[in-house]
């Protein structure tokens, strides 16, 4: 019988049993160095440190108004002649109004606050929450304080309501401004709940049965129902109007424009002559045309914006800050709230699905 050798002690490795007349094989499981502890040790704890660093030197570096905007310094200048920046970014809605409501309240209060430059990269978004934000920049400009906006790459149509009220608008080079117009926009799902095999049954009062499910996305619009909704649009077309014509007074250069339009189709189609009134016939411009039919003042950037505001409240040293709504701390190190997918499928979800959407927005159609 061939000797066996004596296994290992557990701790220090680990033996596969064999069959007989076989050598028992054993893996030896090697400690790791105290060096190679220590090393890893050390890297975790930079790690540590460098994470608790960077939220210090966030935390030092994000200054916070006595309202809770942070704010950031553009350029240094004295602490009693503030010009305060707040952008307005992306489409406009119920958030953007309730973003811009704080910083209207601390710079309607503030009396360090000189100047105001609204800084406007927007399409626009909903009639409503655009009219708001216009309000208040109107009140900001009543208090008799300059008020100057500077459009980024976009600010048309809603975007272009809340400059309206401006004394003065720069312009860069590429922005597209104006698409003066509204629009109403529900979709049809006529065709999808036929192939799927659904219906959608609505039950109205007797007095409002012609009206009460216009523009429903379950059924056809009716000829009715859509000269109504241009009854309303129209409308909302010359608030908007008379909201320009106050805001830019004689610097505004309104004309009229003709068109030509296909009406029909085949043997029956035939051109038609029509005029439309300019800027307020929902175009887009760039800059340059912009400036010629007096939507704006200059083409500049955020730098000549605030210039020029200090210059109108007669400010020797200004001190420029961009204000925005403080943040969560994972929104301050990264710039931006954390993105994720939600996809609501509330019944809150569903009716704004049915609602017709009133927009002051360009689409880019």
């Amino acid at each position: 019988m061939n000797d066996i050798p004596t296994p290992p002690t557990p701790s220090s490795s680990v033996c596969q049993p064999v069959a007989p007349q076989q050598v028992q094989v054993c893996l030896t499981q090697k400690s790791p160095s105290l060096l190679g502890r220590l090393v890893r040790s050390m890297a975790w704890w930079l790690l540590i440190c460098s994470l608790v660093l960077n939220v210090c030197l966030l935390v030092s570096a994000a200054k916070v108004s006595k309202d809770g905007l942070a704010w950031e310094v553009l350029q240094r200048g004295q602490a009693d002649q503030i010009v305060a920046v707040y952008t307005v970014r992306g489409i406009i809605d119920s958030d953007a109004v309730k973003k811009f409501t704080e910083f209207y309240r601390f710079a309607d209060q503030s009396s360090k606050v000189k100047a105001i430059v609204l800084r406007v990269v927007s399409p626009g978004g909903g009639v409503g929450a655009s009219e708001e934000i216009h309000h208040m920049v109107e009140a900001l400009k009543n208090t008799g304080r300059p008020v100057v906006v500077s459009m980024g790459s976009v600010a048309a149509s809603g975007g272009y309501m809340i400059s309206a009220p401006a004394d003065e608008i720069f312009a860069e080079n590429s922005t597209i401004t104006g698409s003066i117009g509204v629009i109403a926009q529900v979709p049809n799902l006529q065709g999808t709940m036929k192939k799927i095999g659904a219906e959608m049954i609505t039950f109205k009062s007797t007095n409002a049965d012609r009206w009460k499910d216009m523009l429903s996305p379950w059924k056809p619009v009716k000829p009715l129902q859509r000269e109504r909704m241009t009854v309303l649009l129209d409308e909302l077309q010359s608030q908007f109007e008379r909201i320009v014509k106050t805001g830019r007074g004689k610097k505004l250069k309104i004309s009229k424009g003709k068109y030509h339009e296909t009406i029909g189709q085949g043997p029956e189609a035939r051109r038609v002559a029509k005029t439309e009134l300019i800027p307020f016939n929902g175009k887009a411009y760039l800059a340059g045309e912009a400036k010629a039919l007096g939507l704006i003042d200059e083409i500049g950037f955020l730098e000549d914006a605030y210039r020029r505001a200090g210059e109108l409240a007669g400010l020797t040293e200004p001190s420029v800050r961009r204000y925005k709504p403080k943040g969560s701390v994972i929104s301050q190190l990264f710039g931006q709230q954390s993105a994720s997918v939600n996809i609501d499928l509330s019944l809150n979800a569903l009716d704004k699905l049915q609602s017709p959407r009133l927009l002051v927005l360009w689409t880019g159609d």
